[in-house]
């Protein structure tokens, strides 16, 4: 898997048995964005509200 979206794949994966192996998380691509100035503080907010909920 290229990016793990943080959303419950590692832990339904691991019931059944598998590992998941992600490049990168969510998390780490929202925060390059942010840092490179690509993505806005108001947006990085909402986008971690949405994967908390």
């Amino acid at each position: 898997m290229l990016i793990d979206r943080e959303q419950g794949a590692r832990a339904n994966l691991a019931a059944a048995g598998l590992n998941l192996h992600a490049v990168f998380s969510l998390s780490q691509v929202l925060d390059s964005l942010h840092r490179a100035g690509l993505l806005d503080a108001t947006v990085l907010a909402e986008v971690r509200a949405y994967l908390n909920a």
